[in-house]
C-alpha cells in the first residue's frame, strides 16, 4: 500500500464457500485500511436473498446495483458462492453481481476445499462468466503448508494470501487486492451505456438535411469555469461534423468588443462564430454590457443605448428580454444548431428572478444544458451538486450532463470517478467527461482571463494595464509570437527595457489618466518617449497622449492628456462603430516602417481628435492616424493582428487569425478526445 497507493477507488468482491471466512477477511481489510486512513465501504447481502435487484435494494438506499460504483475509496462486496448443478459451475448473488459489474472477485476457500475439482470449476467460471474470479485467499489452521494442490494448479489466478484460523494479523498481499480492484471499470447509471471518450459517436450531419433549430446550452457553476472555451470547441467540432452552427449569448459583460454586421458584440461570441465557420452578427450577442466608472453602457442589438444607462439593472429585464428572445428565435430559424452560452451561475438566488441569460434562455429554447465546473479548483463536484440543489425542479430537468473542465494535465482523472459516480447517483445527471487543462491563447473577454505577463525572453512590449482598459484582446497575438515578451505595466519600473510602450483603449479616459498620474506612470511614459522609445496609443490611448479632452455631452468627462502628441479630443454624443481600412503614409521617424501598408481594422469610440500643431503626421485618413516622431496615435483597432504590420513593426509577419484558427482546431481535437461522443450525439437528437 505505501509504495503502490490507491490509483483510484477500487472495487473488490470477496466470495466465500462457507459464509464465514469472507466476512472475517473483510473485517481485517477494514482494520488495515483504516490504519492507512483509507476509507472503506463493505456491502453484504441479506440472509435470504431472492434476486439481484432485491440484493441491491437491501444493501444500500439505492435501487440498482450500479450504485455500488464506489461508496468509499475502497468498496468490497462480501457474500457466499455455492456449487450447483453437479459441480458444473459456481453461482451465487455476489458472483452474479461481480460478473455483471466487472468487479474482480477473490474466492475465500478453506484449505480442505481446495481440491482439483474446485479449481476446475473456477476455471470454467472464468471462461464462461467473464472471468470475474481473479484470485484465491486460503484460510485454514496451517497456513504455512496449505493447499499444495492449489499452488500447483492455480494457473493465472492471483494468490492473494493465506490466513490462519487464529492469526491475529492479516496475511494478505493487500496491494495486489487494491491494484487488481483498480481494474474494475467505473460504473455508471444503469440507464446509460458505459461512457467512452471520443467523438466517434457523433454522427456526421448529412449534407442538405432539414434545418431543425436545435439548441444546446453551456452553463457554468461560476464565472470563468470555461463556458466560452467549451462553446468555441464544440462549435468547431460540430461544424466539422456538418452542422450549421451559430453561437449565442443573450447578455455578456465585457469591454472587449468587435464590430460586426449591425454593430458590436463581445469578442467571445466573435471568436465562437469564427469557430463555427459562420459570419458573426449582432444576434449572437444581443445585449452587451460595458462597465465603466460610474455606470454601465448598454449595447442592445449592436447599438449603443445611452438612455438605458440610468435604468436600474433590476428594471432592465422587461426592456431587454424581447431583444434577447427575438435574436435567439431568429438564429434557431436560420441554423441547424444554436450553441448557447450562459453567464456566471444559473442558480444565484439574488439574480435568478432577473435572469435573461441562463435558465430563462434555456426554457425559451427548450434546450438541454451542460453544466461546466472548473476541476482545477477543489470542490468542483460540490459546485455541481450545489447548483443542482439550488435550482427549482422545473429547471433541474434542463440539466443534461456535467463537464469537468481544466483537470490537472498531469493528474489522474480516475481519481474524480468516485465523486462523479456519486454525483450521477444522487442527481440522475450523467457526466459528459473530464477535460484536462489546455494552454491556449484565444482573445480573452475580460481581465480575469488575460492581461498576464507572458514571461520568458524576447523583445519587451509594455502595455499599460489601467482599470478601465478596453479592447485589449487585440494584443493576444503578441502572447502567441515567439521572441516577444508582453508586460502588463502597472508601475514605472515595468517600462524599463521596453522596446514599445502601448496605451490601449479605455472605457473611461479621464479615470485612467487619474490612475496613471497617481502611480507616476505619466512621468515614466514621458521619460520613455524622451529617450526615443516607440510609444503607441490606440483609441482611448491616443486621446491620453494628446492635450485637452473636452466632453460637452458628459460622455466620460473632461481631462488633460499627457501632452506627448500635439492633438486635442472632443467627445460627441453619437458613437462611432464601423469597420475601417487605413492606408498608412507620411509617418516620419521610428514609425515610418508602417508607411505604404493598407491595414484593416475597426473603430469603437465617441471622441473625435484633431491636430493642434503643424508638425503632426496624419496619413491618408485625417482624424484616424497621428504621428509625431517616435509617438504614434491611431483610432484603428487591430494593428497587431495584421501580418504586414507585425512584419514592419517587429520583423515577425504573424497572421493572428490563422493562429486563432489553428487553436480552435486544437481545442476541437482536445474535446473530441475527452468527451463522451455517444452521449453528446444523443443530446443533439
Amino acid at each position: 500500500m505505501a509504495d503502490g497507493g490507491v490509483l483510484r477507488s477500487p472495487r473488490i468482491a470477496l466470495v466465500d464457500l462457507d459464509a464465514v471466512s469472507a466476512a472475517r477477511v473483510a473485517g481485517l481489510v477494514r482494520r488495515e485500511l483504516t490504519a492507512w486512513q483509507v476509507p472503506l465501504e463493505v456491502y453484504g447481502p441479506p440472509d435470504e436473498p431472492r434476486g439481484l435487484d432485491e440484493i441491491a435494494g437491501a444493501w444500500a438506499p439505492a435501487a440498482t446495483a450500479a450504485r455500488y460504483a464506489n461508496g468509499g475509496d475502497v468498496t468490497v462486496l462480501v457474500g457466499t458462492a455455492v456449487a450447483a448443478d453437479g459441480d458444473a459451475h459456481l453461482s451465487g448473488p455476489i458472483l452474479a453481481l461481480a460478473t455483471r459489474t466487472s468487479t474482480p472477485a477473490f474466492l475465500v476457500a478453506d484449505e480442505d476445499t481446495l481440491t482439483r475439482g474446485l479449481l476446475d470449476r473456477v476455471e470454467r467460471h472464468r471462461h464462461c462468466c467473464g472471468g470475474s474470479i481473479a484470485g484465491v485467499i486460503v484460510t485454514g489452521s496451517d497456513p504455512a503448508g496449505a493447499a499444495p494442490a492449489f499452488s500447483a494448479a492455480a494457473g493465472k489466478l492471483i494468490v492473494a494470501g493465506r490466513l490462519g484460523a487464529a492469526a491475529p494479523d492479516l496475511g494478505l498481499d493487500l496491494r495486489s487486492l487494491v491494484l487488481t480492484g483498480n481494474e474494475a471499470p467505473t460504473l455508471v447509471r444503469a440507464t446509460r451505456e458505459p461512457a467512452e471518450p471520443g467523438a466517434g459517436g457523433i454522427r456526421p450531419r448529412p449534407a442538405g438535411s432539414r434545418r431543425r433549430g436545435l439548441t444546446l446550452m453551456v452553463q457554468g457553476t461560476h464565472s470563468s469555469a470555461g463556458k466560452t472555451f467549451m462553446v468555441a470547441g464544440l462549435a468547431r467540432l460540430l461544424a466539422d461534423a456538418g452542422y450549421r452552427v451559430a453561437p449565442f449569448k443573450g447578455q455578456n459583460m465585457s469591454n472587449n468588443a468587435r464590430i460586426v454586421a449591425g454593430g458590436e458584440i463581445g469578442v467571445a461570441q466573435y471568436v465562437q462564430a469564427v469557430a463555427a465557420r459562420c459570419a458573426p452578427d449582432v444576434r449572437m450577442n444581443p445585449v452587451l454590457l460595458k462597465p465603466r466608472r460610474g455606470g454601465m453602457d448598454v449595447i442592445a442589438a449592436g447599438t449603443h443605448r445611452p438612455e438605458l444607462r440610468t435604468v436600474p439593472w433590476r428594471l432592465r429585464k422587461p426592456l431587454l428580454w424581447p431583444v434577447v428572445d427575438a435574436a435567439l428565435q431568429d438564429l434557431r430559424a436560420e441554423y441547424d444548431l444554436v450553441l448557447i452560452e450562459g453567464a456566471g451561475s444559473p442558480a444565484e438566488p439574488h439574480l435568478y428572478h432577473n435572469d435573461i441569460v441562463n435558465m430563462r434562455v434555456a426554457r425559451a429554447a427548450d434546450s438541454r444544458v451542460l453544466l461546466v465546473a472548473d476541476a482545477s479548483r477543489g470542490g468542483a463536484i460540490a459546485h455541481c451538486h450545489g447548483t443542482w440543489g439550488l435550482l427549482p425542479d422545473t429547471d433541474r430537468g434542463q440539466l443534461s450532463a456535467w463537464v469537468f473542465n481544466r483537470f490537472f494535465r498531469e493528474g489522474n482523472a480516475a481519481l474524480l470517478r468516485p465523486g462523479i459516480s456519486e454525483l450521477e447517483r444522487t442527481t440522475g445527471v450523467p457526466s459528459l467527461g473530464v477535460v484536462p487543462e489546455m494552454t491556449q491563447t484565444l482573445p480573452a473577454e475580460d481581465l480575469y482571463g488575460a492581461a498576464r505577463d507572458s514571461g520568458g525572453e524576447g523583445r519587451k512590449i509594455a502595455i499599460l494595464r489601467y482599470p478601465q482598459i478596453s479592447n485589449f484582446d487585440e494584443f493576444a497575438v503578441l502572447d502567441r509570437t515567439p521572441g516577444v515578451r508582453v508586460c502588463w505595466a502597472e508601475k514605472p519600473a515595468d517600462l524599463l527595457d521596453a522596446e514599445i510602450v502601448v496605451l490601449p483603449g479605455s472605457k473611461h479616459v479621464a479615470a485612467d489618466l487619474d490612475w496613471l498620474r497617481a502611480r507616476e506612470l505619466d512621468r515614466a511614459i514621458a521619460g520613455f518617449a524622451a529617450s526615443g522609445g516607440r510609444l503607441l496609443g490606440i483609441c482611448g490611448g491616443l486621446q491620453m497622449l494628446g492635450g485637452a479632452i473636452r466632453d460637452p455631452h458628459r460622455v466620460e468627462g473632461d481631462a488633460a492628456g499627457l501632452g506627448l502628441l500635439p492633438v486635442e479630443t472632443t467627445f460627441h454624443r453619437d458613437k462611432v462603430q464601423r469597420h475601417t481600412e487605413v492606408e498608412i503614409s507620411g509617418l516620419s521617424g521610428a514609425w515610418s516602417v508602417l508607411n505604404g501598408l493598407r491595414v484593416p481594422g475597426y473603430e469603437i469610440r465617441h471622441g473625435a481628435t484633431r491636430p493642434t500643431g503643424a508638425d503632426v503626421d496624419r496619413g491618408d485618413r485625417p482624424g484616424l492616424v497621428f504621428g509625431h516622431g517616435n509617438v504614434l496615435g491611431v483610432y484603428l483597432h487591430g494593428l497587431f493582428e495584421h501580418p504586414d504590420a507585425m512584419g514592419a513593426v517587429l520583423e515577425m509577419p504573424v497572421d493572428a487569425w490563422q493562429q486563432v484558427d489553428r487553436i480552435l482546431d486544437d481545442i476541437s481535437d482536445h474535446l473530441r478526445s475527452h468527451l463522451d461522443g455517444r452521449l453528446l450525439d444523443r443530446l443533439l437528437s
